[in-house]
């Protein structure tokens, strides 16, 4: 740890594994030493001494507004007691999940009068002008997220979204006064421009997404450091349990270049006896023999229904059944890298490895981490990207880069 940085400690809390670590992986590329801790209840004062930058998934974007306001107040205040001083509310630039309880909890937790709110996120072109978000300049409840099965947004005004949830008081583009501080930003001098305006010594609480993380880093004194990237030699396997729209045409994207794709059909996800047929062991043979000679292969849930706020159960089963095909392949003798696409993607399969802690290492480009974690004797590299992020090409490049036995 950088014990030069030792009181401006800070602690990430956000609602989903993809958005825990393309924040953190903002203060990995300065010098500040940042690791993802998985498990929420964890005792945060093993990692006080450790590092400056420590990232908790909440896993509250699914909850109840007040089951999400619980556990941010109790990691929040267990964060602040345990020298974190700096707390950042990571939240989702489509603004899905509980954003104003978990804003409120943040406040309660830490006695903070104030608490500042930067949405936008100008290079994955998510902009927030005159109160409203915009997605790829169309509103909020108009893009692609209004698709989203499990959040899908109900309004595109900021102000809204937060008041549903919280009775703070809610200032609009002014960082004086006491409440929920939320600022307009189109541009990164934008951005550059409110963390000024707001300055260290008040931004004690903040939240927004991984947009604001660089420029809260530098607030915070964090230094720039160019990170030597690794090279690899290894194959990589893509899980993708997405079903957002900008998911699919990168997948269709990648199988058009030639990329063999193994999609799980309708039946699948909802048959779960499918997993103990000669059917399924076929198609486990299959992916392991494609990936194995074409160094690369896609699994994903396809291009099929049956995912809908409806369908919850179904669709919490269908990303733990794609966590136990990657499993599965890796005991079948599988020694690749994995490129997952979705934050309930790769807490499945970290929660089916028994990864402990992810380490960002790098941004390979804009919402797309490279990332360290332990799987048995195994250093394994874990490649994440939401599900909305990047364009057409965003899977092949990051294929076309590993054959290459490179990162970017």
């Amino acid at each position: 740890m950088n014990t030069v940085y030792a009181m401006k400690r800070l602690m990430i809390i956000a609602d989903d594994f993809t958005g825990a670590l393309d924040t953190g992986v903002k203060f990995s590329s300065f010098d500040a030493e940042t690791r993802f801790i998985l498990n929420p209840e964890s005792d945060f004062s093993v990692h006080r001494d450790e590092v400056d930058v420590a990232i908790v998934n909440s896993d509250t974007r699914h909850l109840s507004p007040q089951k999400a306001y619980q556990v941010v107040y109790d990691i929040s205040r267990r964060a602040q007691a345990c020298g974190f001083s700096y707390i950042y509310k990571k939240v989702d630039s489509g603004l899905r999940g509980n954003i104003g309880s978990e804003l409120s909890a943040v406040m309660d937790a830490t006695d903070n009068p104030s608490l500042h709110f930067i949405p936008a996120y100008p290079k994955q072109r998510r902009i927030t002008k005159g109160g409203y978000q915009f997605i790829d300049g169309i509103l909020l409840k108009d893009s692609i997220f209004s698709t989203d099965p499990l959040n899908p947004p109900l309004s595109s005004s900021v102000e809204q979204i937060v008041s549903s949830q919280s009775s703070k008081e809610i200032i609009m583009n002014d960082s004086a006064g006491l409440g929920i501080h939320i600022y307009d930003a189109s541009t990164d001098k934008d951005m550059a421009i409110i963390a000024e305006k707001i300055g260290c010594e008040n931004i004690k609480a903040s939240a927004g997404c991984a947009g604001f993380a660089p420029y809260l880093a530098k607030l915070l004194g964090y230094d720039f450091q160019k990170k030597k990237i690794p090279t690899t030699s290894k194959p990589l396997l893509v899980v993708s349990g997405s079903v957002n729209p900008v998911t699919q045409m990168q997948i269709r994207k990648a199988a058009d270049y030639g990329v063999k794709r193994y999609s799980i059909s309708s039946e699948q996800k909802t048959n779960q006896t499918w997993i103990h047929s000669s059917a399924y062991r076929s198609f486990i043979a299959n992916s392991l023999c494609s990936i194995r000679t074409d160094g690369s292969v896609i699994i994903d849930i396809g291009d099929e229904g049956c995912i809908s706020p409806e369908n919850t159960d179904i669709s919490m089963y269908v990303v733990s059944l794609l966590a136990k095909i990657v499993n599965d392949l890796f005991l079948s003798g599988l020694d690749a890298h994995i490129f997952t696409i979705g934050g309930d993607t790769l807490k499945a399969i970290a929660d089916c490895f028994e990864i402990h802690e992810i380490q960002p290492v790098s941004e390979l480009q804009p919402g797309v981490v490279l990332n360290k974690a332990a799987y048995g004797n195994m250093e394994i590299m874990l490649v994440s990207k939401s599900g909305g992020f990047g364009d057409e090409n965003t899977v092949v490049d990051v294929i076309n880069h590993i054959k290459l036995r490179r990162f970017l």
